[in-house]
């Protein structure tokens, strides 16, 4: 009796709860219909929510942190039971929210920003994996199979040097340093000449000389060969290992000449060589050359207004006319070269007289020489209005290039100059230069060698970084340096005096050492083109650029990006042309030396030029 009515009772219940549960006026089984249009109105909410998450990153994180706040609110997301309110989403609906959520933050946050899509191709160094060696080897370089030239027309001439560099520029002081090569394995001194641009005619000279000259050939990989190239970039000295405690050094008698001589000694005796470095005075007086007496001038004229008497008395009158205007001819030709060598000679009493009073200016020339430039002053003219040798005012420029331009100096610009002594030939021991808009720029010689260094101890004249490729990524070479070089129809010499690498146009340009840019314009051939000139006497050149990054006198850093490659100029497809120069001088990019210099570690040659370095700046009365 208790059950019956017991089931009665839960009858009653679910009769008067359904109404409830399916809403006024509904049938139970529009309950159920209605659970599935929620379904599938859901089922389009998390379509709208796949479409959103592939919109920009802003959107799909909203999105992403809007779902996110939604699904937190559930708490029977987890559950394992189905929800006792309809209005909540089914389990199996909310994991596949859930997928896409995270698919969404997934895209969010590794796909790239539209501009990073349009700047694709804007590299860094470090978006390659690849940073360029100082002394890289070649061995993971890939050389076209095509022809060398593919990338040139063989019918241009080299960029004339005068565009390259300014006549300024190109003063050298005659003070000449060691330039070092290094053998590496494979290499023989064949390609070591052809190298650093260097004739064959030498090479056979140098074998030539009696008892040494075959030894020439004997190199080993790590050697290291030491040439002393004058301003011209031809070789003077050349040292090479003999054994273990020797070298051989072999010298030219002339530049002009093909005449060497060799010498057997010991091991970097040249670098202790103290002739190698001198500065001399250019102070000589000319002889005052001899001018034609006034004697001399009437003599010749009187027997040059000689005539002979006419054989016909007919032709008489017209011959005299004749040797009148003659004479007359003669007499203006010799007034000229009266006139002519008067001005010589006064030009050369000038010059005579400032010879003089520049001499008298270095005799009395003291330990300490200040001077400023005044306005319309050259470094030179103000440096020898100071009492400096031409000689001495350009060696000052050789230390500073790479770092600044003398022809960027302003009025008011102080130089102070250090020499050992007051006497005329006195070596230059520290040069300071306070400059408006480089600042104070130092260089400080070590006397142990002759060379020059900044306050941290870098060579003046080296680069201490200076990187084998200018540009990131994988290298493929599209043709080699070549200075013999010939036209395959006409036979003409064409040099290739540089290396080009094969890259699609706008691909980034890296500066491949510190330096100031020197050129940054167009020409004909060259197409876009950058110069830029490193510390002491490298340079580097870049042609057939789509974009210049930098202007000229601007300062770059090593890595620093200048341009983008491109298709410029004489060209017949994209690529770089990459030039590596010595003195002016193209030399072979890939396998020349690379300059690294600085004193390395605390040893005791560092700490003893700091303590030179600090008696100096007493002197200068710098800090």
């Amino acid at each position: 009796m208790s059950k019956a009515h017991s089931d009665n009772g839960n009858q009653k219940l679910q009769k008067a709860r359904r109404p409830a549960q399916g809403g006024k006026g509904h049938a139970p089984d529009d309950t159920g219909k209605k659970g599935a249009g929620n379904a599938r109105n859901n089922a389009n909410n998390t379509d709208t929510v796949s479409k959103n998450g592939s919109a920009a990153r802003d959107r799909n994180i909203s999105s992403a942190k809007s779902l996110w706040a939604q699904i937190s609110s559930n708490s029977d997301f987890f559950s394992d039971t189905e929800p006792a309110d309809n209005n909540k989403i089914p389990r199996h609906h909310m994991y596949a929210i859930w997928s896409l959520v995270v698919i969404s933050l997934i895209t969010a946050i590794f796909l790239p920003t539209p501009e990073e899509i349009s700047n694709r191709n804007e590299y860094s160094w470090e978006s390659t994996g690849r940073h360029p060696d100082i002394h890289n080897g070649m061995s993971r370089n890939i050389f076209s199979e095509e022809d060398v030239n593919a990338t040139e027309t063989l019918d241009s001439d080299p960029i004339p040097f005068s565009d390259l560099y300014d006549e300024d520029e190109n003063e050298k002081s005659g003070d000449n340093e060691w330039f070092t090569q290094t053998v590496v394995p494979g290499d023989n001194i064949n390609n070591i000449f052809m190298s650093l641009n260097q004739p064959f005619a030498v090479l056979k000279a140098i074998e030539q000389v009696p008892q040494y000259g075959s030894n020439i050939r004997s190199i080993k990989p790590k050697d290291k060969l030491y040439f002393l190239f004058n301003d011209k970039m031809q070789i003077l000295q050349l040292v090479k290992p003999y054994d273990r405690q020797n070298q051989l050094r072999f010298s030219r008698q002339s530049p002009d000449s093909l005449d060497f001589t060799a010498v057997l000694e010991p091991i970097d005796s040249h670098l202790n060589s103290q002739n190698d470095d001198e500065i001399k005075s250019t102070t000589e007086i000319a002889v005052q050359p001899k001018t034609e007496e006034s004697g001399d001038h009437g003599k010749n004229e009187t027997q040059q207004t000689k005539t002979e008497q006419p054989k016909d008395q007919q032709t008489a009158v017209a011959e005299k006319d004749k040797q009148d205007k003659e004479a007359e001819k003669k007499a203006q030709e010799l007034a000229r070269q009266k006139a002519e060598a008067e001005a010589k000679r006064k030009a050369e009493e000038k010059r005579l007289a400032e010879e003089k009073a520049r001499r008298d200016l270095l005799n009395r020339r003291k330990e300490l020489v200040t001077f400023t430039i005044n306005k319309g002053d050259t470094f030179v003219q103000a440096a020898q209005r100071a009492g400096l040798t031409k000689a001495e005012a350009i060696k000052i420029t050789e230390l500073y290039r790479g770092r600044m331009q003398p022809k960027h100096l302003r009025p008011g610009d102080e130089i102070r100059v250090l020499f050992a002594s007051s006497k005329p030939n006195s070596k230059i021991n520290a040069v300071t230069i306070k400059s408006q808009k480089n600042g104070r720029m130092n260089a400080f010689r070590d006397t142990s060698n002759n060379s020059y260094y900044d306050d941290k101890g870098i060579h003046a004249r080296k680069s201490t970084k200076f990187n084998r490729y200018p540009v990131a990524g994988p290298i493929r070479i599209t043709s080699n340096f070549n200075p013999n070089r010939r036209h395959p129809i006409t036979g003409k010499v064409r040099p290739h005096n540089g290396t080009d690498f094969g890259v699609k146009v706008g691909t980034p340009i890296f500066a491949p050492a510190d330096g100031i840019v020197t050129k940054a314009t167009f020409q004909r051939a060259a197409g876009n083109y950058i110069v830029i000139q490193h510390r002491g006497d490298y340079s580097t050149v870049y042609m057939h650029l789509s974009k210049i990054l930098v202007k000229p006198g601007q300062k770059v850093k090593a890595n620093d990006r200048i341009a983008l490659s491109g298709n410029t100029g004489a060209s017949t497809g994209p690529h770089l042309h990459y030039e590596v120069r010595i003195k002016g001088v193209p030399v072979n990019a890939l396998k020349v030396s690379l300059p690294n210099s600085g004193y390395g570690g605390d040893s005791a040659t560092e700490k003893r030029l700091k303590a030179q370095i600090a008696e100096y700046k007493r002197k200068l009365g710098i800090n």
